[in-house]
């Protein structure tokens, strides 16, 4: 099942995605989408049609979810911000995107001021359709709404001169995600393009999403297939700041006693009150 989010003039809805029939009218055979009553992460009514339907192409796709946030994994001795070249071991780096760096999948992209090096790498985005914690890889499956399409933008001269992800990675409109949620499909029946401004720029084939989906019987670590994204360079090792020694307390020693003769005419007080 293939769900969209989508707008329709200055309305927002999910749908589900199909192909038409040749003889709906205007339809002409493509892609259609149905619209949902409600939105597919809520109960058993979520997925009912209104019966409204849309071609595609009349209407606006816009990112299928709206995260919290996004988790990505740097893969270590793979140089960059992100990118998945290698296996993830002990040297790898997780890394997030803010929520307000998710955009649609035909939305531009925004270069931000001061960078003069953006780079792009398509990648598999793992839905969790569920509050969720420390889950073990073997109950994966069950947290997994589906799978959609990310396009992993990173200003690298940031990051290398910053020496850490957080801004070069979580611009604005630097996580394109889309078209749609493919859900219950196989790790082996996914394929990956990435395409942009209308040219396709590298492909993932579905042997090599299988090899490094969650939901691989025996998935080997992920990350692990090639594609014909840019190689982007290595950040400098992060080192953590020493903080400095506290400065030595003085020793303690009593306030000098007044030597004035003035005191408070309060009963058993010893303040003086002569201001000195």
């Amino acid at each position: 099942m293939r769900i969209a989010r989508f707008a329709a003039g200055d309305e927002v809805s999910y749908g589900l995605v199909g192909t038409a029939r040749q003889a709906s009218a205007g339809a002409g055979g493509g892609e259609i989408i149905a619209e949902l009553a409600g939105h597919p992460f809520g109960g058993k009514d979520s997925t009912r049609l209104t019966g409204t339907t849309y071609p595609v192409s009349d209407v606006r796709l816009l990112a299928p979810v709206l995260p919290t946030k996004v988790i990505g994994f740097g893969v270590g001795g793979h140089e960059g911000t992100g990118g998945t070249g290698g296996e993830l071991d002990g040297g790898s780096v997780l890394y997030l995107k803010p929520s307000t760096a998710v955009c649609g999948p035909g939305d531009p992209v925004r270069y931000p001021a001061g960078t003069q090096r953006v780079e792009a790498e398509g990648e598999l985005a793992v839905v969790i359709g569920r509050l969720c914690r420390q889950v073990p890889p073997s109950q994966a499956a069950a947290v997994i709404f589906g799978d959609t399409g990310a396009l992993n933008v990173a200003a690298r001269d940031l990051a290398e001169r910053d020496g850490q992800w957080a801004r070069a990675v979580g611009f604005d409109t630097f996580c394109p995600l889309g078209p749609w949620i493919e859900t219950g499909a196989e790790a082996g029946d996914l394929a990956l393009s990435t395409s942009v401004n209308g040219e396709v720029r590298a492909v993932i084939p579905a042997p090599a999403l299988r090899s490094s989906h969650p939901r691989a019987s025996r998935p080997p670590p992920l990350g692990a297939h090639p594609h014909s994204a840019p190689t982007p360079t290595r950040l400098p090792e992060m080192s953590r700041p020493r903080r400095s020694p506290a400065p030595a307390r003085p020793a303690w020693r009593p306030a000098p006693r007044c030597r004035c003769t003035a005191r408070s005419a309060t009963p058993k007080s010893t303040t003086c009150t002569c201001g000195c």
